[in-house]
């Protein structure tokens, strides 16, 4: 993929939003998916906060669905680029921390007269919403596992030095393919139309992260066999049969992409296996 520069990123309607909120706001907060944290991150973003000459901070969501070593290797990994921190908004972990290295990365000493103005971005379904309701101490922004449930800006006032702006999903600057999109959660399972055709994608990535037990642990049965057969197994476990004892299997592989989606598969990938 060629790399492109900020000019050329602000004409992209897509990024035009995001471009004049971190043009106005003093620090940005990307927020990666634990399970998958370098195909969460945006080029596009680190292109334009380095063009803006703003500090841009990577926060690691959702890391108790990962184990703890490897959140520490990809924090490692990530710390390369930009200083990278793990969270976990649902067991409320690493927030304090968060909130020191927000301040210790500022431009600037915050007060409340010039308060620091914070602007979060990331794919669809990272957990930035998440983040603020943990920040804020309270319920400030809507949270749902449906991807792309944020559509508008909104402002959250964290502390009278501190204000944080949640912006609706990021759409990646590089072409995915719909599997990509349903591998990184970044799409709703209720969008798709075929989503049987999709699993065969996320088989193969377990190939290759080294993930095969965690779904086999799940399904209950070998990945290895054809995958309608592994769907039609699924679909007579969860009771999606239609008159005639057929499997649902469209069905049944919305509900597979779902629990994928919710966490409920112990999944994640390695940086060893980059």
């Amino acid at each position: 993929m060629a790399v492109q520069g900020p000019s050329s990123l602000k004409r992209r309607k897509e990024h035009r939003l995001v471009y004049k909120m971190m043009q106005e706001t003093d620090l940005t907060i990307q927020v990666l998916d634990a399970r998958f944290p370098h195909r969460t991150r945006s080029p596009a973003i680190e292109i334009i906060a380095k063009s803006l000459n703003k500090p841009l901070l990577n926060c690691i969501s959702k890391s108790d669905l990962i184990p703890k070593e490897v959140a520490d290797k990809w924090k490692e990994y990530l710390n390369q680029f930009n200083p990278t921190i793990h969270i976990s908004s649902r067991e409320r972990m690493g927030t304090s921390r968060l909130r020191r290295t927000i301040f210790r990365i500022s431009p600037f000493v915050p007060s409340s007269l010039q308060p620091l103005t914070i602007c979060i971005v990331g794919y669809p379904n990272v957990g930035k919403s998440s983040l603020i309701n943990v920040l804020a101490g309270r319920h400030s922004a809507p949270v749902s596992i449906r991807a792309g449930f944020t559509r508008t800006i909104r402002k959250v006032k964290i502390t009278p030095k501190l204000y944080l702006i949640d912006t609706p999903g990021v759409t990646p600057i590089e072409s995915l393919e719909l599997s990509e999109k349903v591998y990184l959660c970044t799409i709703s399972p209720e969008d798709i139309l075929d989503p049987d055709l999709i699993i065969n994608y996320l088989f193969e990535q377990a190939k290759k992260f080294n993930q095969v037990k965690s779904w086999e642990s799940y399904l209950k049965q070998s990945l290895d066999q054809p995958i309608e057969s592994i769907l039609a197994k699924f679909a007579k476990q969860r009771g999606l049969i239609r008159k005639g004892n057929d499997p649902q299997i469209e069905e049944a592989a919305r509900v597979l992409i779902r629990d994928f989606s919710k966490g409920k598969i112990k999944y994640y990938e390695d940086p060893q296996y980059l």
